[in-house]
């Protein structure tokens, strides 16, 4: 994807591949990318056997990791609602939007997990698969759109109606998920593991993040209007743990549980695009611009007096 080489911008990247603006940011995306794809192929190396099938105290540990993720998730909102109160980026607005959803059906994801009390309905394998990939399809519509859309412009949809349109569409797939689960293919049989079905669609998913990985490479080849290498690296590990989610057999096995890790750093690499344009980046700006005025004063042969309508002298410079 994105190629290092020592160059003469003295930034230790190729100004042709990766834009010096992106290369203190890029170095760090990259290390998480080649030190999730090493464990990757760690994995892949060893024996299914050795790695652990039935976990026994599964279920609680992965309670803890998806309350993990639904409080990221909650973040991702919360932060991209609070800095849209005045007509925030478009990428902002709609990633944070749909990652309310991504709370939701990552919440009930957990809640319907087989050995959890019934939630509503009787919990099981089948169901938390569904809603797992209910998730998962949110999350790749987001990274989509936070590299497609823009980082500057402000949305056309004010926040209220981005949100009132993801809540329309993930209350019916809560709706249909919790009482008709028989209308959707099989994705998980006991005893058997993975269905076709499901596994297809993890590769799907696999294939747009993928897709997203490569738009993420493009932009680090231009100007830096927003950080594409946080995108990078929560795209790739995603990818990495969706791959992972394609092996396991049993659902409480170690590939299921590495991938559900896999997930929640990457949710906290897109925490990190989206406070580091909504929250840093202003303050950066504002101090870069109180600098530049210094200078500018430092400039000027003539003193300036500050004085109030009484005639005092308040300040000089």
């Amino acid at each position: 994807m994105c190629r290092r080489a020592d160059g003469p911008t003295g930034m230790g990247y190729d100004s042709v591949m990766i834009h010096p603006s992106h290369a203190p940011e890029a170095r760090r995306a990259l290390g998480a990318l080649t030190l999730f794809g090493v464990l990757l192929l760690a994995i892949l190396v060893l024996p299914t056997d050795q790695l652990g099938n039935g976990i026994r105290y599964y279920v609680p540990v992965h309670s803890i990791m998806e309350v993990l993720s639904v409080v990221v998730a909650g973040l991702i909102f919360a932060i991209g609602w609070s800095s849209s109160r005045h007509s925030g980026p478009q990428a902002v607005l709609v990633v944070s939007s749909l990652f309310l959803g991504i709370a939701i059906l990552d919440l009930m994801h957990l809640l319907t997990f087989r050995s959890m009390p019934d939630f509503i309905t009787a919990s099981g394998p089948q169901k938390a698969v569904d809603f797992w990939l209910a998730a998962r399809t949110f999350a790749s519509l987001a990274l989509l759109a936070a590299v497609t859309l823009s980082w500057q412009k402000p949305a056309l949809l004010s926040r209220s109606l981005l949100v009132g349109l993801v809540l329309a569409m993930v209350v019916p797939i809560c709706i249909l998920l919790l009482f008709r689960p028989d209308w959707l293919p099989v994705t998980y049989i006991d005893g058997k593991g993975l269905t076709a079905f499901k596994i297809g669609y993890e590769y799907v998913l696999i294939a747009i993040h993928l897709a997203v990985a490569g738009l993420c490479c493009l932009r680090m080849r231009s100007l830096r209007t927003f950080n594409a290498s946080a995108l990078l690296a929560a795209t790739g590990i995603i990818a990495m743990s969706e791959f992972l989610f394609t092996l396991y057999v049993d659902v409480t096995d170690f590939h299921n549980l590495l991938g559900h890790l896999f997930k929640i750093v990457a949710y906290v690499f897109l925490y990190e695009a989206l406070f580091t344009e909504t929250v840093e980046r202003p303050y950066q700006k504002l101090q870069e611009s109180e600098q530049d005025m210094a200078l500018t004063l430092d400039t000027l042969p003539d003193l300036l007096f500050e004085i109030d309508e009484a005639g005092n002298y308040l300040n000089f410079h």
